[in-house]
């Protein structure tokens, strides 16, 4: 997922969730530490997702 995915998610996700200038250094070196966990929380959900799904199919 690009990062101009993943803003577009957050603005889904939280409408009041400033997005940074993007050519702002030290706004990035801090934006990008936020992006990182917001990428391992959704990847966190969808792995949920995937294994509620599978055991379902499984029937457990």
């Amino acid at each position: 997922m690009g990062t101009g995915a993943l803003e577009n998610l957050i603005r889904l996700l939280f409408p009041d969730t400033p997005i940074p200038d993007p050519f702002d250094a030290e706004e990035i070196a801090r934006r990008s530490k936020d992006l990182q966990w917001t990428q391992e929380r959704i990847i966190d959900m969808i792995a949920a997702g995937v294994a509620k799904g599978i055991a379902k199919a499984f029937g457990k």
